[in-house]
């Protein structure tokens, strides 16, 4: 195995073209960043079958300070190429993989520190294609998350996610996604005697394989008085493994 880093300014990809078997990267590269000017080159590396003589793959690592806009207000930035090409050098099986990560934000900065809330990483793979996203850093606020798909609505549902995961294959239409939210829903309250129904955790995680969907709810509930220490805590399961809800 051969690696090779290199230094910023990154070489443009276009000169590696003849190197991995005369690929045309922009071809193999999605809308709109097959358009993007500046995608530099910061790593390579070649794997040699020394048992027959060929160069078994060439993988290109690039770069490009570009942002990658999906929605009007969902921009993927930092991005990250990473192309491998399977034997380069014979045209019958020569064979092209893509994967593209980057980092995405929801919600505002703090203007006190001038950081997002969050950090969510996304990627993206083909053929065939497939794509996930998963947060890594900090909390997502349930009305920003609302927000970014219904800009027009700004609300504070006093709740947020500290936990978000999602992986989806078009092709064959499978998907999981498991999330977990942080939540203070107080449904009502009695001032005497002093108790009120809050429900303080939500989770859930569903998936279809195989054409089969399964899911599981969680949900975590206080019931009492509003007084720290006091009360009792209640925690509700329901999951659905195909053929009913259990």
């Amino acid at each position: 195995v051969l690696n090779a880093n290199f230094e910023t300014t990154y070489p443009s990809i276009s000169y590696f073209s003849q190197l991995i078997g005369g690929v045309t990267i922009s071809n193999a590269l999605p809308a709109p960043l097959n358009a993007f000017a500046d995608i530099g080159v910061s790593q390579i590396s070649m794997v040699y079958d020394a048992t027959e003589s060929i160069i078994s793959s060439i993988g290109v690592t690039a770069q490009t300070s570009q942002p990658w806009l999906l929605l009007s207000n969902l921009t993927l930035n930092n991005l990250e190429i990473g192309l491998t090409v399977s034997y380069p050098g014979d045209s019958a099986l020569r064979d092209t993989d893509v994967q593209i990560t980057g980092y995405f934000n929801i919600g505002d900065k703090n203007p006190a520190t001038n950081q997002y809330p969050n950090t969510i990483a996304a990627s993206a793979f083909y053929p065939p294609f497939t794509m996930g996203a998963r947060l890594i850093e900090g909390t997502i606020q349930l009305g920003d998350l609302l927000t970014m798909f219904l800009p027009i609505v700004q609300i504070d549902l006093h709740s947020e996610i500290d936990a978000f995961v999602m992986d989806i294959d078009p092709n064959t239409k499978e998907y999981t996604l498991s999330c977990n939210i942080l939540a203070d829903w107080t449904f009502f309250t009695l001032q005497s005697p002093n108790l009120s129904f809050t429900m303080t955790g939500l989770g859930f995680e569903i998936s279809s394989m195989q054409g089969t969907a399964t899911g599981l709810i969680n949900g975590v509930f206080h019931i009492g008085p509003s007084t720290p220490d006091t009360g009792v805590d209640l925690s509700i399961y329901a999951a659905y493994t195909g053929e009913g809800w259990t």
